[in-house]
């Protein structure tokens, strides 16, 4: 059986520099692919698989990013969106430790990706394994440019041209229960990775999910314009 969709939590607080060096001048996550600006999307995508409350991380841009998502007037019934707004730099995941008195496990996900990731078969695996951080994460191929030697010691056993090696990364969303955010500290920046590694030094279980769904971090202007071409994300409203 699936379980309700706990507290939504979006990263939407981000300079986008890299989407401005290419001319774009409204934030990240309001940037539109296919019509749609990408942080209502994601919302909207969540809303309809049950998600009714959701906490949106704002930063620099936050009275732009604020007045778009207070303009959207046809969220299902019960959806509340409640903006938090960082006083100072706290990196990609600080503001979650303002989120530790709720008590309850979070939705995290960064408010600029382009994805027909089913939060819901997350969040089921996640209660499934009772673990503390479970991490979406999918497999990226890199080629490198020149010749790459193994080697034991000073002697060479392997020499491989332009190989391509794969790699498996984070997707940028994550379930995390609370027991993780009071380990969080109340000032300064943390990232991601500096979360995941207080959970995994403090002995808590940290799990991944390596979900097979169509992703894209929409971070420079090449990537909006695949985004832009790949109607996969079209339908924000169907359930897991």
């Amino acid at each position: 059986m699936s379980s309700a969709l706990p507290p939504i939590v979006l990263q939407a607080g981000g300079k986008g520099e890299r989407m401005r060096s290419g001319g774009e001048t409204l934030p990240k996550v309001l940037v539109r692919v296919r019509g749609v600006a990408l942080l209502e999307r994601l919302l909207r995508q969540i809303a309809g698989e049950g998600g009714r409350e959701f906490y949106i991380i704002t930063g620099e841009h936050a009275a732009l990013v604020e007045s778009h998502m207070t303009g959207i007037d046809d969220l299902p019934d019960g959806t509340s969106v409640t903006f938090v707004r960082e006083s100072s730099v706290r990196g990609n995941v600080g503001t979650l430790c303002e989120l530790a008195d709720l008590g309850s496990p979070i939705l995290f996900a960064f408010g600029d990706l382009y994805t027909n990731l089913r939060f819901r078969a997350l969040y089921d695996l996640h209660r499934e394994r009772g673990c503390a951080i479970t991490v979406a994460s999918h497999l990226e191929s890199h080629r490198l440019h020149l010749g790459h030697l193994i080697v034991e010691n000073d002697r060479v056993i392997d020499y491989r041209e332009k190989p391509e090696y794969q790699f498996l990364i984070s997707s940028g969303i994550m379930a995390i229960e609370p027991r993780v955010l009071e380990l969080l500290p109340k000032q300064g920046a943390l990232g991601m990775n500096q979360l995941v590694m207080l959970a995994v030094n403090a002995g808590l279980r940290v799990t991944h999910w390596q979900h097979g769904a169509a992703w894209i971090d929409v971070n420079t202007p090449q990537l909006l314009t695949l985004a832009n071409q790949t109607p996969w994300g079209e339908d924000t409203s169907a359930g897991a």
